[in-house]
C-alpha cells in the first residue's frame, strides 16, 4: 500500500511540475518564426533547442533532485532495507544524469564542428 501511494503522490508532482511550466513554453513558444511567417532550418533547430531546454531544465533537473532527496530520506530512515535501497538508487540517479548531460554535450560539441553557432542553442 505505501509504494501505491509513492507512486501516486509522484505522478501527481510530475503532473504539477509538468502543468506549472507548460504555462512558460506556451509563452515563448517553441517555434520561433511565427504563424504568418514560413520556417527556414534556423527556426527547426531553434524548435528543437526550446524543446530540449524545456526537457532538460524543467523536467528532468526537478526529478533528478526529487530523487535524491527522496534517497537521502530513505538513508536517514536508519532501516537496513531502506538505506540499502539508498545505495542502489543514488547511483542509478547521478548515472542516468551524467548520460543526458553528456549527450547534450556531445551533440553541442557536433553541432560546433559543423560550424553552427552553438552560443544560440544552449541552455546553460
Amino acid at each position: 500500500m505505501k509504494k501505491n501511494t509513492l507512486y501516486i503522490t509522484l505522478s501527481f508532482a510530475f503532473v504539477f511540475f509538468v502543468a506549472l511550466y507548460a504555462s512558460d513554453v506556451s509563452a515563448q513558444g517553441l517555434v520561433s518564426c511565427g504563424y504568418d511567417e514560413h520556417c527556414n532550418f534556423a527556426d527547426v533547430i531553434g524548435m528543437a533547442n526550446n524543446l530540449i531546454n524545456f526537457i532538460l531544465t524543467r523536467l528532468i533537473l526537478p526529478i533528478a533532485a526529487i530523487m535524491l532527496v527522496y534517497t537521502g530520506f530513505l538513508y536517514l530512515s536508519g532501516k537496513q532495507s531502506n538505506v540499502e535501497k539508498a545505495h542502489s538508487v543514488f547511483p542509478k540517479v547521478i548515472i542516468g544524469l551524467i548520460i543526458i548531460l553528456a549527450s547534450w554535450l556531445i551533440v553541442r560539441a557536433i553541432l560546433y564542428a559543423l560550424g553552427i553557432d552553438v552560443e544560440d542553442y544552449s541552455f546553460l
